[in-house]
């Protein structure tokens, strides 16, 4: 479909451009295709915005929140500056909808039925690792990353023990925080 929207738009571009060359200005554009172009392009723009969101999120993960005693805000857009809609505190929860860009869509029993959270904040339910000392059994030393997946903070060296606080879920992969960053759970395991 995005396919033949862009093919449609640079149709109607090339077909523009070739008639002047021909006709030196005495073109007169086919306003019908540049529509059905832009709305076709408007229309997939919406369909990908709104409905597949849901559909790509993983579903049945429950997340639980972790603020360390502070509530933490619902929002009803991805952003700080977005409206408060509701109010979690922590151990509530949450079934994740989808992920990106450091925010969560969770689904929530509040009056909207679901909102934007910080994804730093939330832990998976369903733990398989407890918080605690763990010891990086890597065999070689691990980044330490301003959060899963981002920037590295520091190397975590070989055998080093570290303490983590709280277990992150992103893109399937578990990421323990240790502070100052987060540390690849499969590089970590419980110190003896």
């Amino acid at each position: 479909m995005i396919n033949l929207i862009f093919w449609s738009i640079g149709r109607c571009w090339h077909e523009r451009r070739m008639a002047r060359r021909r006709m030196r200005g005495l073109y007169t554009p086919r306003p019908k295709q540049m529509m059905l172009a832009v709305a076709l392009l408007l229309a997939s723009v919406a369909l990908w915005v709104f409905a597949f969101p849901a559909a790509l999120a993983e579903a049945g993960d429950d997340y639980t929140v972790n603020t360390a005693g502070d509530p933490l805000n619902i929002r009803s857009n991805p952003w700080v500056g977005a409206e408060v809609i509701g109010t979690l505190w922590p151990g509530d929860t949450v079934a994740l909808i989808s992920e990106g860009d450091g925010w969560s869509l969770v689904k929530a029993s509040i009056e909207e039925g679901r909102g934007y959270v910080k994804s730093d904040y939330l832990t998976l339910a369903k733990a398989d690792k407890p918080l605690g000392t763990y010891q990086n059994t890597s065999g070689g030393r691990v980044r330490v990353r301003a959060e899963p997946g981002g920037a590295r903070v520091r190397w975590l060296e070989a055998e080093a023990t570290v303490s983590v606080s709280r277990w992150t879920d992103n893109g399937g992969e578990r990421w323990g925080f240790v502070g100052d960053g987060y540390v690849l759970g499969s590089c970590l395991e419980v110190a003896p």
